[in-house]
């Protein structure tokens, strides 16, 4: 591997040499892999355009399930979300026992694996809220929600420094996986202050479309906020907030 220590930098192929920048650095190799023919027909790579194919359909399923989610995921979520809920949708895709390989997706698989998905690893939503948050699916009805028992915000939530306010927020949706379409809705409570103060039971209800027939995803988070002037700020543009899965139900 040689180092370009020259004024000329370049990416990519040229003259049977690749380019490419790393550390700050720009290095030069001998330009490798296949080609895209060999690829495509190669026996040799049968099973490398089986797993290509699905991690992609995956990494699709990962995309409609957070644009469904959008009003609540933008809010709560680390930099490898993405790429963590991808290779979770892939170990769905795996269970599939329906399709041959290279086939295999997230209508013959296992959705419920999706559940307990933190999409903030630094603030998962069992180390960060302590009393039940239940959520019930009824897919015949389309009455899904989310019941908040009485509580103590001081007592019951793990806040960070400069807390004044939480909110507790859930999202109901009903995915189409092949076509890439949903059906969503979502609910939050009003702000609650966090002090010692006892709180009562809430339900938010996320009702959808009655009989569904695409996979049902259920997930609850909590807000954190700082009240300034009578104004309420998310606090640390919402690198606290915690929210997850919590209820699947598949076909």
């Amino acid at each position: 591997m040689a180092e370009q220590v020259g004024l000329i930098k370049y990416k990519g192929n040229l003259g049977g040499l690749s380019g490419y920048t790393q550390s700050g650095k720009t290095l030069i190799r001998r330009a490798g892999g296949g080609s895209k023919e060999q690829f495509m027909n190669s026996d040799s790579m049968q099973r490398t355009r089986e797993n290509a194919s699905e991690f992609g359909r995956a990494a699709s399923a990962g995309k409609i399930l957070r644009l469904a989610l959008r009003q609540l995921v933008q809010n709560s979520s680390d930099r490898y979300m993405v790429s963590r809920l991808a290779a979770k949708m892939n170990e769905v895709i795996k269970a599939d026992e329906v399709n041959e390989r290279g086939e295999r997706g997230v209508l013959d698989g296992e959705v419920e694996l999706v559940k307990g998905f933190d999409f903030n690893q630094s603030a998962r939503l069992g180390s960060t809220v302590f009393v039940p948050l239940v959520s019930t699916i009824n897919r015949a009805t389309g009455d899904h929600s989310v019941a908040i028992p009485a509580l103590t915000a001081t007592r019951d939530i793990v806040a960070p420094r400069g807390t004044t306010h939480v909110k507790i927020v859930a999202g109901s949706a009903a995915i189409d996986f092949e076509n890439e379409v949903f059906e969503n809705l979502t609910s939050e409570t009003a702000y609650i202050p966090y002090t010692n103060a006892g709180v009562a039971l809430q339900t938010l209800d996320l009702g959808l479309t009655a009989n569904s027939t695409h996979p049902i995803v259920v997930a609850v988070g909590v807000e954190f906020y700082q009240e300034v002037n009578g104004k309420q700020y998310p606090l640390n543009n919402g690198a606290y907030n915690a929210l997850a899965v919590t209820e699947v139900s598949g076909l």
